[in-house]
């Protein structure tokens, strides 16, 4: 029998909570299978938010568990996220100036947002700009039909990642932010 998350591919052993077959890319995650480590930290996060408690205060997880550190507000992080969007970053800039913006996750990764807009913004007047030199011009102009699409993927998948909670960095941008944003 295969892996439950992969086609075609064999199955090395099974989700120590649900049982379904995991391949060893699956299992090099640890023990709990997609799945269950979303469940898990479904049920830790409505946990802290009925009960009222910071992340910071709860236990390490045991070990082979995942951990389920919830990071900022949701609306907080929602903010964030939808500024990775290229022309939603107003919402970036909308969670810096609101309360949500004393949060150190959510301030840093709203800072990334506005910078990976304004570096793609830029890569993008600059392609235009030299695409109008003779010669250097006619081979950018095969690449600026691909910026876009770029730009929007990345800002998708950053955006994503922000409203999870994970930690997004941003090639250039984020070096820029962390000595910006101290720890």
């Amino acid at each position: 029998m295969g892996c439950y998350y992969h086609d075609a591919v064999p199955a090395a052993g099974a989700c120590s909570g649900c049982h379904q077959p995991l391949c060893s890319t699956c299992l090099s995650e640890g023990p709990l299978c997609g799945s269950c480590r979303l469940a898990q930290r479904l049920a830790h996060e409505s946990e802290l938010h009925l009960s009222g408690a910071r992340s910071g205060s709860e236990p390490a997880p045991p070990a082979g568990q995942a951990a389920t550190t919830v990071i900022g507000s949701p609306e907080g992080r929602a903010l964030a996220a939808a500024g990775y969007i290229p022309f939603l970053w107003p919402a970036a800039l909308l969670a810096l100036v609101t309360s949500h913006g004393r949060d150190r996750y959510v301030r840093k990764q709203s800072l990334q947002a506005l910078g990976f807009n304004l570096g793609m913004g830029a890569l993008w007047i600059a392609l235009h700009v030299m695409a109008a030199i003779p010669l250097l011009g006619w081979l950018l102009w095969g690449t600026l039909p691909f910026v876009l699409p770029v730009w929007l993927i990345a800002g998708a998948v950053f955006g994503i990642k922000t409203w999870n909670g994970d930690d997004v960095r941003v090639p250039i941008v984020s070096d820029y932010v962390d000595r910006l944003v101290p720890a």
